[in-house]
């Protein structure tokens, strides 16, 4: 009896079991020729007579396979049999297992399959890559490089600290990286489970122009590749000529379509119709006020600390706000792990050393920098014409600015970074003269710095999840005075005394989250919050022989006007938080879809404003990709200035009861056409609105009734509009790069009481812009590059002057309600520079040699008052031809 009951345990043992295996190893003739993977598997299931559940989703649209004996030419197209076969659809000599057939329909898919009971499920079987891209020699993270699977078309970019994650199929992939002026890295992945890998790279041997990031593909465009923002290249930087000899990043950006520069000595860029005030300028992801150096002539951005530069003028990721023109978003360099690395270098304008190392066994890196130009003697003839015409006495002028950054690995998926950074530039001139019973004595100081400082933890949440927690501190503080005493022997003439004080100090304290979550192949999502507390103390004082506040003073000077100055203090908070998802539906397409929202608290009033933002892509060929935008910006401090006054007057001001925030509204169209390996022509329209715009009033007759406790009364509230379209044709050789860009623009400004309440002409409104860059390698260590700029003519801005027995005065070259009608002439000029690099083991030599203005074109700076009077006016010539020279040397260990 036992032995029986044993033999029927184990015949339906074995019955289940053949039962289990039978299904999948039952031989089944079928045939499938060019037909989706959904249809193949429904036709599969139907004539094997097994139930195989799946999802659609699951599969490439579009992708066709073909299995099966015989599957291939010579098939009919829609059956997949021979023609003239009487078979129907499976059947035939060379039956294979079931499974053999699901193992080639599924192969490539990043999907698998397991029985379950009587039916076949098919699941996804896909593994996440994820880890960091960096430069081989140095270890320091490669900021926006490309990852991407050519045979899945599905790729990503690392962030703002190097990192990537993809989620990819089960299997062997090819993967390329790419990262601009680097060489392309191509390596083969087994993927079977979740795998952190560190990716080096070498630079490339030889220069990249200014790019659209994504990169191309092999001349082929990836999915979706029209780009928000334009990556600045650091050889591009190198290569470009250079005003002194001094390498630049905003100067080379004035080289982009849509980019204007204001004036040579008057800092500011003017980007699709914003004011110098619109534009977030950010160090490390820290926002700084004013970022120049010498009134505008150089940027603080010290090359030599530049890991990454992009920059963003429409299409904004939900992450960036605060601003409502454009983005400029540097990251610094890290320090080498591998060894010492360390440069000097000198040009006609200032000297500057750096140096990185590492530390902890290489799990930590030091950078440091510095910077220092003594005098600018090259510059000083043209500020001496330009803000010192026809005056003698002693002119100052100086800057400096450090950096340091310290950054370890506190574990495989922590690391921690402290930067810190400040610049100081001061500038000024004392003089008197006399001239028989008359003197005059005159005093001008302009002083500014910038403190920036950052805490940063990167963490890593899991291989999909990046976490970036920041606190940060930046300090602006910026002082102008001018000082004019006219006195006289003679008692029917009265003294003069003319003193203008303005200064801003800004400071701000923050902290904020950022995190990247790399969801799945079709989304990415990226949100956070972060909150500023910001402290105001503007000032802008003015004094006459007339004013009331003179009375009580022993002393009348420089010094003693000083201790009347009053500045204005504002408290205010500032947050946001945001959610940014891009997602990919189906291959060629491509959204953005964001959403910020923002508040600010004063003593007086709070504010909330949302920030919608959308982007969407279109693949419409290989080579051809368009795109379409728009998004809501909010900023709640206003940059207040007066271009008419000879000397920066800007005040920072924060939104309240009487000052609106500033809304800009912003729509955008574009396309990118990659015509063939080596030339990619790009073009894009916009229109943007602007609202809540504050200005002061022309001239100087607000000076006598201006309150800082109540700006609202004596600024300007209007509007302002800006339209164009911009065109760039980029060529990328061997030897030899360049760009060609034509921009045209137009930008008006409304405010209420000024030009009859009509519109007119922004006052760097400059419709036609043609730009030129261009490099060619001469030989394999020598170099020349060029650059050319066409702008049209701006409005004529004429300045206010102090002349004795006038006091301020200023002439008005525009009729009544045709305000900025009558322009300047065109802006243009040619720059050459050459550049020679030795290679000697371990040492590195650089020389550089060029021209700035080669032609010596008289472009106009300003109008003043003409010394002859009559009314009329005069121009002010910008920089003319100015030879530039600079030698660096590095090392690396």
């Amino acid at each position: 009896m036992l032995k029986a009951l044993l033999a029927v345990f184990m015949a339906l043992v074995s019955w289940q079991f053949c039962q289990g295996q039978s299904v999948l190893d039952q031989p089944v003739d079928f045939f499938a020729y060019e037909v989706s993977i959904p249809t193949a598997l429904k036709r599969l299931s139907k004539k094997s007579g097994v139930d195989i559940a799946f999802s659609k989703g699951f599969f490439t649209p579009g992708k066709l396979v073909s299995v099966g004996l015989g599957a291939g030419p010579g098939k009919n197209p829609e059956t997949g049999l021979k023609i003239g076969s009487d078979h129907s659809l499976g059947t035939g000599p060379g039956s294979e297992p079931l499974k053999t057939y699901l193992y080639k329909i599924l192969d490539g898919t990043g999907t698998g399959f397991k029985l379950v009971g009587n039916r076949i499920i098919v699941f996804r079987n896909r593994a996440t890559l994820s880890g960091y891209v960096v430069e081989e020699e140095t270890g320091e993270a490669l900021v926006a490089a490309t990852v991407y699977c050519p045979r899945l078309k599905q790729g990503t970019f690392t962030n703002e600290y190097g990192y990537f994650s993809i989620d990819l199929p089960a299997g062997e992939w090819q993967l390329e990286y790419r990262y601009l002026g680097f060489q392309k890295v191509t390596m083969k992945v087994n993927i079977k489970e979740d795998e952190v890998r560190r990716i080096a790279m070498s630079p490339g041997l030889y220069i990249n122009p200014v790019l659209i990031t994504p990169e191309k593909e092999d001349g082929v465009l990836p999915t979706t590749a029209t780009a928000r923002s334009v990556d600045i290249d650091p050889e591009m930087v190198a290569s470009a000529p250079s005003l002194g000899g001094e390498e630049d990043y905003l100067r080379t950006a004035q080289l982009l379509p849509g980019v204007q520069q204001g004036v040579d000595g008057a800092a500011g860029l003017h980007i699709r119709g914003g004011d110098p005030g619109h534009n977030l300028m950010l160090l490390d992801g820290v926002p700084v006020y004013i970022p120049f150096h010498l009134l505008g002539i150089y940027s603080i951005y010290n090359s030599s600390i530049v890991k990454s530069a992009k920059l963003v003028k429409g299409r904004y990721s939900a992450r960036y706000g605060g601003r409502l023109a454009s983005v400029f978003d540097l990251r610094t360099r890290e320090g080498s792990r591998e060894g010492l690395r360390a440069s000097a270098s000198a040009n006609l304008i200032n000297s500057r050393v750096n140096f990185g190392f590492p530390f902890g066994n290489k799990r930590g890196s030091v950078l440091a920098s510095g910077r220092n130009a003594p005098n600018a003697a090259l510059l000083r003839p043209f500020f001496d014409k330009v803000y010192f015409p026809n005056q003698g006495g002693t002119f100052e002028t100086k800057f400096n600015d450090i950096f340091g950054k310290v950054n370890i690995d506190l574990s495989v998926k922590d690391r921690l970074y402290f930067s810190f950074f400040r610049t100081l530039d001061e500038f000024g001139k004392e003089y008197t003269e006399q001239e028989g019973d008359q003197s005059r004595e005159s005093e001008s100081e302009i002083y500014w710095n910038n403190t920036v400082s950052a805490l940063r933890w990167n963490h890593l949440v899991n291989n999909k999840l990046f976490a970036n927690t920041t606190l940060t501190y930046s300090r602006y503080s910026y002082k102008f005075k001018s000082y004019d005493e006219f006195l006289t022997n003679d008692t029917t003439v009265q003294d003069e005394l003319y003193y203008i004080n303005n200064s801003s100090k800004n400071q701000d304290l923050g902290l904020r989250s950022d995190m990247d979550w790399f969801l799945s192949p079709k989304h990415t999502l990226r949100f956070g919050s972060g909150v500023s507390l910001r402290k105001f103390n503007p000032a802008l004082t003015y004094f006459d022989q007339n004013s009331t506040e003179l009375e009580d003073l022993e002393a009348v000077n420089g010094a003693s006007l000083d201790n009347l100055v009053e500045p204005q203090d504002w408290l205010a908070t500032e947050g946001h938080f945001y959610l940014e998802d891009r997602w990919d539906p189906r291959p060629g397409i491509g959204v953005d879809l964001g959403f910020r929202g923002s508040f600010f608290v004063n003593e007086s009033r709070v504010f909330f404003r949302p920030e919608p933002r959308l982007t969407i892509d279109l693949q419409a060929t290989p080579r051809l990709a368009f795109f379409t935008s728009g998004s809501r910006m909010i900023q709640y401090m206003h940059l207040i200035s007066n271009t008419t006054i000879r000397f920066p007057n800007d005040l920072w001001i924060p939104s309240s009861d009487g000052l609106m925030p500033q809304e800009s509204w912003l729509g955008e169209v574009g396309l990118r056409w990659q015509i063939s390996n080596h030339l990619l022509f790009t073009l894009e329209a916009y229109g943007r609105k602007m609202k809540n715009l504050y200005t002061v009033p022309a001239g100087y007759d607000f000076l006598d009734s201006f309150d800082l406790t109540t700006p609202a009364a004596f600024l300007s509230k209007g509007e302002g509009k800006a339209y164009g379209a911009e065109s760039q044709l980029s060529y990328e050789g061997t030897n030899n790069q360049g760009i060609i860009s034509y921009t045209f623009a137009r930008t008006t400004r409304q405010f209420s009481g000024e030009n009859l309440n009509l519109a007119y002409p922004q006052d760097f409104d400059r419709s036609h812009q043609f730009k030129l860059f261009f490099y060619q390698k001469i030989k394999r260590l020598l170099g020349i590059g060029l650059s050319f700029q066409y702008l049209s003519g701006s409005p004529r801005l004429d300045l206010v002057n102090v002349e004795r027995g006038l006091g301020l005065t200023n002439t008005v070259l525009h009729p009544p309600g045709e305000k900025n009608r009558i322009r300047s002439e065109p802006y243009h000029r040619l720059d050459l520079n050459l550049r020679y690099t030795l290679v000697k083991s371990r040492w590195v030599h650089c020389f550089k040699v060029g021209v700035f203005n080669l032609y010596n074109r008289k472009n106009v700076s300003y109008y003043r008052t003409s010394p002859r009077g009559g009314g009329g006016a005069e121009p002010v010539f910008s920089i003319p031809l100015t030879p530039s020279a600079s030698y660096t040397l590095s090392f690396n260990q």
